[in-house]
């Protein structure tokens, strides 16, 4: 099983959340991994805290897609290793920081 790591930088531009996946700017800030490696994701705040929720999608459920505990929000940053699921597996998280409205993108598992 090999190993990914994925950087999501987390500010605000002009009001609004912007997510910088992997030195490119990303609108949106989806994140698409193997289902076959392990996969971690440190989100980091540019000089901002931030909070993070997420959902299975499309059905909504509330759901915790890291095999560690979440921290106590709001914080400057967070890195995660995404439990091992089934390929096709999508969940929307949701970006928050105080001010500035939330933002949704997803996370995608493929194969």
């Amino acid at each position: 099983m090999a190993a990914s790591d994925y950087q999501v930088k987390i500010e605000v531009d002009n009001g609004v959340i912007v997510c910088n996946v992997k030195d490119g700017k990303v609108k949106g800030g989806n994140i698409v991994v193997r289902a076959t490696d392990t996969n971690t994701i440190q989100f980091i705040g540019n000089g901002v805290q931030f909070g993070l929720s997420f959902v299975s999608f499309p059905d909504g459920a509330t759901e915790w897609p890291f095999v560690d505990a979440a921290p106590s929000w709001p914080v400057p940053q967070f890195k995660g290793v995404l439990k091992p699921v089934a390929s096709g597996t999508y969940y929307k998280y949701a970006v928050s920081v105080v001010g500035a409205p939330p933002l949704d993108p997803i996370i995608i598992v493929d194969k």
